[in-house]
């Protein structure tokens, strides 16, 4: 049938939250959790219980028939990698999805620079979810720990922070940072400014950061053009945001959220600073001014931290 709803964010943002309410509370509907999962076939194969989430999330691939699931294999944009390079290649592999005889659910990490596309070829509603950079990465941080302590009760002979952002390999910061500069041109100053070329080496950060920043601003700019939804994590935690999504899908969603309404803003002020000073020093005040304005609009503010 169709792609009527596209749920989109980056890591660690509430993207599987709402996916789950969607796939237990919207009938007639089958919902795919991350087709752009650069290890598909593997995760997939798997099938068992994801021990990040706790929650099943590949069932829905496994009850396709072989000949469609190969298919997916075959034309999946970004098997191994992070990033999709051509349009071409994602609209080949999301018609997939588009012609099945269902109505579809599609729920992505890595759509940000191609909702345009997506919203042009199938007119889903679209919604973007998008949670505090700090929570996001402290979140990110907190899962590879807890990913090195499993190894460990295992007895793997692993350093406690041998993939514990050593190097963010599971997130691929490194990648998205390099794809973002090449192809968009992100940060401006980077290029430019001799101290960032030549004697700062980058942290884990402040990669992040830019890849946080310019992967929600684009993500924005096209939610606004396209009249679509932007549901930040810290509304989700309340009947607010609930309410905002069944509107916009004109859905009742069953199934209400059960995590604590105090799990955002989980930080201090001297990380909120240093987070300033690495938006200054890339000079990405105006693509953070939008998001942050459009949080405004739906009664977030990033800055200036008030909870529900």
């Amino acid at each position: 049938m169709t792609v009527e709803i596209v749920v989109n964010g980056y890591y660690r943002s509430g993207t599987t939250l709402v996916w789950n309410l969607m796939k237990e509370g919207i009938k007639n509907h089958v919902s795919f959790y991350e087709p752009l999962h650069p290890d598909l076939p593997q995760v997939i194969n798997e099938d068992k219980e994801n021990r990040i989430h706790k929650y099943k999330l590949w069932q829905e691939y496994l009850k396709l028939k072989p000949v469609v699931l190969d298919k997916l294999f075959r034309c999946h944009p970004n098997l191994g990698k992070n990033t999709i390079d051509r349009d071409s290649e994602l609209k080949e592999y999301f018609d997939i999805y588009h012609n099945m005889n269902e109505k579809i659910i599609l729920q992505t990490n890595r759509s940000h620079f191609f909702l345009d596309l997506i919203k042009k070829e199938y007119n889903p509603k679209v919604v973007h979810i998008i949670r505090h950079p700090i929570d996001v990465y402290s979140s990110m941080t907190k899962m590879y720990l807890d990913v090195e302590i499993n190894y460990l009760k295992k007895g793997l002979k692993k350093s406690l922070f041998s993939v514990a952002f050593k190097k963010a390999s599971g997130f691929d910061l490194e990648k998205e940072y390099n794809w973002i500069y090449q192809h968009l041109g992100y940060p401006k100053n980077a290029y430019t400014d001799w101290k960032i070329k030549h004697l700062n080496k980058i942290s884990n950060f402040e990669r992040f950061m830019v890849v946080w920043i310019i992967s929600n601003y684009y993500a924005l700019k096209s939610i606004e053009r396209n009249k679509g939804l932007l549901l930040s994590y810290e509304e989700i935690l309340t009947k607010k945001g609930i309410e905002r999504l069944e509107k916009f899908l004109k859905i009742k969603v069953d199934k209400k959220t059960k995590l604590k309404k105090e799990n955002y803003y989980k930080f201090n002020n001297n990380k909120l600073k240093n987070m300033k000073k690495v938006i200054d020093k890339f000079q990405l005040n105006e693509e953070w001014n939008y998001i942050n304005k459009s949080l405004k609009k739906i009664g977030i503010d990033y800055i200036n931290l008030k909870k529900s």
